[in-house]
């Protein structure tokens, strides 16, 4: 039994050194890939741990990815008005950037944040109440229904 053990223990090792040692490649050709796309290792991606980074990296590309159906101006002001809701100093500056070289005018990103802002407060509201959640379902569907019978007017 204990030579079993011991050869348990020396697979697993084996195992474990072998997972690693393809964790180590992979991670070196995804932040090679991540120099040759920005030019640099950021500071908060290399704080990702190393087995999670081409994850992680595949994921950061996503908004990059063609067969997105929001354009990315739009991609940006909805990120923008997150990241000032979240709140994040760093996601803010970067979305900032981003939807000004995506295009977005500095009212547009004014007005995004504060949607965002507006939603925010409402959640709050909403969330503090005892409310049903299905009475506030119903509710609601009254509410677009009585809508659309105004706009047909």
């Amino acid at each position: 039994m204990k030579v079993l053990s011991q050869l348990s223990f020396v697979a697993i090792l084996f195992l474990t050194c072998t997972n690693l040692s393809a964790q180590s490649s992979e991670y070196e050709k995804t932040k090679a890939e991540i120099i040759k796309a920005l030019g640099v290792m950021p500071g908060f991606v290399d704080e990702v741990p190393k087995q999670l980074l081409p994850m992680a990296w595949e994921h950061f590309n996503s908004s990059n990815n063609p067969e997105n159906q929001i354009p990315a101006k739009y991609m940006e002001l909805i990120k923008l008005a997150v990241s000032a809701q979240i709140p994040c100093q760093y996601c803010v500056h970067a979305h900032k950037v981003n939807a000004e070289l995506a295009g977005a005018s500095e009212e547009e990103m004014k007005e995004a944040v504060m949607h965002g802002a507006w939603v925010r407060h409402w959640s709050t509201l909403a969330q503090s109440t005892t409310l049903d959640l299905n009475t506030f379902k119903k509710e609601y569907k009254g509410i677009v229904e009585y809508m659309m019978k105004q706009a047909k007017k």
